[in-house]
């Protein structure tokens, strides 16, 4: 069977990464090991968190490692068998001998350093035709993730939190992190072991618990925006765990293996991604610990800024809208200084002691009214747009630098906001006349201009529509 493979690590907000990890296969790939021709197994990886501060840690999670890679990949793994009395059927066993002499090279080591806290979590995978088995130690994660894309844990933290809930009773104020079960740490060690049957297309993610933030449904949307790139989802899986990790996020490291359904095409591996060299999109990768992606902030700042500007020049155009009202109801003052460019209403034959009531029912005067007070809300537009000419510049070439996936993200009043910003095609002043729906050659219809779009319901309108942002 053939696998897609991706692997990745991070050192996070810690001064040196203490996980190690290990992945080989039956053919040599860029990104893993070749395993030992008499090894028995398809594919093997392991991850190990190491704990214990400075090198310690390192030196447990590194000495857990390269111990299965002696067995797995130098071809000690028939001596091994022969020298720990284990029968080669009983892969239970041999998974649980195979962690218990890891949990005693660890101890050994921190009994030669003189260190009483040095120890190492310990998750291991191996994969023979459609069969899988597993060991694992500490609070590190295996998932089984189906073709359909279900996850199906299979371990479960040796944490506080995690014991205290198999037990069914509350953690209290317990540090719901502390481990209770890990290599190295002395005495006796939890081991859990298991195995299953996998179908074609099925994959298995390992990752140290600096990723355990991440959900399900943040892996669905890392693998459909990869397009199923190993290697990427295992960078994008563990950077996304840094950045939920809070203000010192610890080490995260993460395999992804999947198998090949027959006839599909396997993706080449890539090489193992590590914080000096992670290949990102440029907004993850440009992202500090707990840092919103600049370019989204950006883009809501100004949505926020152009919001309130919006809340403006509806302010003012219901302040004009009442100027206007004052003048047609015979107020001859002014108000202020004049608003420029407002056009006058076109003169009415009105008979002599109508009042405003008779005026209003005049379609003529209200076409004309009408038509003045679209012309001078453009005039408020044109010159907001003059005055903001910069800003709007910066939401475009924000909005253009986004990738659509990025784009997909914003809020869609945020979205249509931007678009009512830059217009493909702004509206122009229409030169053509308005037909006369009361027929007199002597009340000749106004000149107007059309609105950019139709929004309402009724294709005559004259009512210009600005989009709001409701967030």
């Amino acid at each position: 069977m053939k696998y897609r493979i991706g692997t990745a690590t991070e050192i996070g907000g810690r001064n040196n990464n203490e996980d190690a990890f290990f992945l080989a296969m039956k053919v040599k790939r860029a990104g893993c090991e070749q395993l030992h021709p008499h090894c028995p197994f398809d594919l093997v990886a392991i991850v190990s968190d190491g704990m214990g501060g400075g090198a310690h840690g390192e030196l447990a999670s590194a000495t857990a490692v390269e111990f299965c890679r002696g067995l797995f990949v130098q071809g000690t793994f028939r001596e091994w068998q022969i020298s720990r009395g284990v029968n080669g059927s009983d892969m239970g066993l041999i998974f649980h001998e195979i962690a218990q002499q890891a949990h005693e090279k660890v101890c050994s080591l921190a009994a030669e350093k003189n260190v009483e806290k040095m120890g190492a979590t310990f998750d291991l995978i191996a994969l023979v035709d459609n069969t899988y088995h597993f060991a694992h130690v500490g609070d590190g994660r295996i998932i089984h993730v189906t073709g359909d894309k279900i996850f199906i844990p299979l371990t479960d933290d040796h944490n506080v939190k995690a014991h205290a809930r198999r037990q069914g009773i509350a953690s209290g104020n317990l540090s719901s992190s502390r481990v209770t079960s890990i290599l190295g740490m002395g005495g006796p060690v939890q081991i859990d072991v298991g195995q299953g049957m996998f179908s074609e297309g099925d994959g298995f993610l390992l990752y140290t618990d600096g990723a355990d933030k991440v959900e399900e449904s943040d892996f669905i949307r890392f693998f459909n925006r990869c397009g199923g790139d190993p290697a990427v989802l295992a960078a994008t899986f563990a950077k996304e765990g840094v950045l939920r990790g809070g203000k010192k996020p610890d080490n995260a490291t993460v395999v992804w293996v999947q198998s090949i359904p027959p006839g599909e095409k396997m993706i080449p591996a890539k090489p193992v991604m590590q914080t000096s060299q992670t290949t990102l999109p440029k907004y993850l990768s440009e992202k500090k610990p707990g840092q919103q992606d600049d370019k989204v902030a950006a883009i809501k700042k100004v949505m926020v800024l152009g919001g309130g500007c919006l809340t403006l020049l509806l302010i003012g155009s219901l302040l004009l809208s009442g100027v206007l009202l004052l003048r047609s109801c015979g107020g001859g003052q002014e108000i202020g200084k004049p608003v420029p460019q407002v056009h006058e209403r076109p003169s009415i034959n009105m008979a002599e002691g109508t009042g405003g009531d008779e005026r209003k029912k005049d379609p003529t005067w209200l076409r004309g009214e009408v038509e003045n007070l679209k012309k001078d809300l453009d005039t408020i537009q044109q010159k907001w747009r003059q005055d903001n000419d910069a800003r709007i510049k910066a939401v475009k070439e924000g909005w253009d630098a986004l990738p659509p996936e990025q784009q997909q993200t914003l809020p869609e009043a945020t979205v249509e906001f931007i678009k009512f910003l830059t217009p493909q095609n702004p509206p122009a002043a229409s030169t053509a006349g308005v037909n006369n729906p009361g027929g007199g050659a002597g009340n000749p219809a106004p000149t107007h201009r059309e609105p950019p779009e139709n929004t309402g319901g009724n294709s005559s309108s004259p009512i210009v529509r600005v989009p709001l942002s409701s967030d």
